[in-house]
């Protein structure tokens, strides 16, 4: 199956549900991969690109977070007074240019972020917190599940960054493509669960609605694999574009719904807006 095409022909073909019932299983399948793989791929592309965003990007809220700051052989220098707690209206943009949705963490005012570049800690930490130490990232989701990323392995280059809205840019675009790896890693789990939950939704929602009783789970199933591909295309277009709605998939799952129930009827021999009997619905 020719992938753009499908995409193309199960959205707007009336026809391509009856093809669709004789499709093997292994091309399905490859054609779910491919819808998760090219939606991280671009998803991903798009927030690296965005990043340095004169509006939208992260570069501005990067220097406010760390002025008066800068990485030297991978040790962490810090001009001011440590420990320090950077106000959440510069740290979770950040968070959520990164996470690639907005709401990360709410309307909380906890930044969750702690840089304190001292050799000692004489203060008690609620987690779940990032703490900046002089050569390491720790997050500490607990008080027993620490993790500790020193800054020569959380960057691509930690021999010395100056937090100057020049250099960081400039840092963004010449290793966009470790920042891409690192971003397109976590965007495949996330379509992969996003997909699969649109579908296993929509075979539910078809299946216990289903006006021809002889269709199993499994048709219902199938049909939606294809038509996902609203959501699809949907988040393609709305991460192109940098702009982040909470309610983006309430929307295309509304618009994947009248594709799946087209779908149904189509694959049953009746087209829309015909009633015909009840026996036209059996496949």
């Amino acid at each position: 199956m020719n992938f753009f095409l499908t995409i193309h022909r199960s959205i707007f073909d009336l026809q391509f549900y009856k093809e669709a019932k004789i499709f093997k299983k292994g091309s399905i399948f490859a054609f779910f991969l491919k819808q998760v793989f090219f939606t991280a791929l671009i998803a991903s592309s798009a927030q690296v690109y965005y990043l340095t965003d004169p509006q939208r990007g992260i570069v501005e809220n990067v220097v406010k977070v760390f002025e008066g700051m800068e990485i030297k052989n991978g040790i962490l220098h810090s001009s001011r007074e440590v420990p320090l707690i950077p106000s959440s209206a510069y740290v979770i943009p950040i968070l959520e240019q990164f996470a690639g949705f907005p709401l990360f963490l709410g309307d909380t005012e906890d930044s969750l972020f702690i840089i304190d570049t001292s050799s000692y800690i004489n203060y008690s930490i609620r987690p779940p917190v990032f703490l900046l130490r002089a050569d390491r990232l720790e997050i500490i989701v607990n008080e027993k599940w620490i993790m500790n990323v020193p800054y020569t392995k959380l960057l691509p280059s930690a021999d010395n960054i100056i937090f100057s809205k020049q250099f960081i840019s400039e840092y963004i675009r010449k290793y966009s493509l470790f920042f891409l790896m690192q971003l397109f890693l976590p965007n495949i789990f996330m379509f992969l669960m996003l997909l699969t939950f649109s579908i296993v939704f929509l075979s539910m929602a078809a299946f216990f609605f289903r006006v021809d009783r002889t269709r199993s789970f499994k048709q219902h199933l199938r049909m939606a694999i294809f038509a996902v591909t609203p959501i699809t295309v949907g988040t393609i277009l709305t991460a192109v574009s940098g702009v982040k709605l909470s309610w983006t998939w309430h929307v295309l799952i509304f618009l994947s719904t009248i594709v799946m129930f087209r779908a149904m009827l189509i694959s049953g021999g009746v087209t829309p807006g015909n009633s015909g009997d009840d026996n036209d619905f059996k496949s």
